[in-house]
């Protein structure tokens, strides 16, 4: 098993409110597997953020992502959907945080929004997750 020992800041874009949410648990997992000493820059479930209204969480996800040192995103077709998915997409863009699309095993048509935004693309596999997220921070530091 491929383990990286970077101390790399992951935002993990996910919905407290949908029942793909467990992907999110599921990714953390991995990355603690593969990638040990990886940070959490994602929005907790419980916390100050629960209260806030749109335009302050706003405020609170755009500083998590602009600290982070890539932004992992699920290729759900739900980004068409999605309230918060999109602004999250561009706010990775617009601050340089690399993306990193991974394709959760119940994902048979990844979308597209997502997989063209995205530095790497990959499946379900932590070691490929974990190189995936390694060579997206790398490629951002030698940039």
């Amino acid at each position: 098993m491929t383990i990286f020992h970077s101390n790399h800041r992951v935002f993990i874009s996910h919905s407290w409110n949908r029942e793909k949410r467990r992907w999110y648990y599921e990714m953390c997992l991995l990355l603690d597997q593969h990638l040990p000493n990886w940070r959490d820059r994602s929005v907790p479930k419980a916390g100050r953020y629960e209260n806030l209204d749109d335009k302050s969480l706003n405020d609170e996800i755009e500083r998590l992502v602009k600290d982070s040192d890539v932004f992992v995103v699920f290729t759900y077709p739900i980004v068409y959907h999605s309230n918060w998915l999109g602004t999250e997409l561009d706010m990775a863009k617009n601050a340089g945080v690399p993306i990193v699309a991974v394709r959760p095993p119940d994902n048979e048509r990844p979308a597209t929004k997502v997989t063209e935004a995205a530095a790497e693309n990959c499946g379900w596999d932590g070691a490929e997750i974990a190189a995936a997220i390694d060579r997206a921070v790398k490629a951002k530091s030698n940039a």
